[in-house]
């Protein structure tokens, strides 16, 4: 995907971004949220969301990065696209009367896409749990190249080529 859709100031405005010690600590606190064990804590975090609500400029920081990097709307179309995979790989030893029709593949696509606003929720927390230890400032630099030009060009060619690898 990078290959096909390459600008060279694009990825140079990237990288820079990519080597500063805040997109490094960023990076970090994405791999520890993403760690088996981080899950259990996420839901504690959740759970104490309830008693702690974060501050409003933080909650409009992270809904601001989720609509930049639409994760929820990527996780809906990795699902649609696996749904659509193994349905087609197991046809050839499905008899033609347990093979999905095209009206259930139709409904369970969109029972898939209906899930899109608890998804999203789930990702705000996501964030907040992600991005706690960060500075309002800090999350704010960060979510500013998201929304710029080649942070959105980064997360589009990402998001691609996920997808097509998924597809293929």
């Amino acid at each position: 995907a990078f290959r096909a859709n390459y600008d060279p100031s694009r990825m140079g405005f990237v990288i820079g971004q990519l080597r500063t010690p805040l997109f490094r600590k960023i990076a970090a606190l994405e791999v520890a949220a993403s760690e088996p064990g981080a899950r259990q804590d996420l839901e504690r975090f959740k759970i104490g969301l309830q008693g702690d609500v974060p501050k409003p400029a933080r909650v409009a920081l992270v809904q601001r990065y989720e609509a930049a990097v639409r994760s929820a709307e990527l996780q809906i179309e990795m699902g649609v696209v696996a749904f659509k995979a193994v349905s087609r790989s197991l046809e050839p030893v499905l008899p033609a009367e347990k093979r999905s029709t095209a009206r259930e593949m139709d409904t369970a696509e969109r029972t898939l896409r209906a899930q899109q606003d608890n998804l999203v929720r789930d990702a705000l927390v996501r964030w907040l749990y992600t991005f706690r230890s960060l500075s309002d400032e800090e999350l704010n630099e960060y979510v500013a190249f998201s929304e710029t030009d080649a942070g959105r060009w980064f997360v589009a060619t990402q998001r691609k080529g996920l997808l097509d690898a998924m597809r293929t």
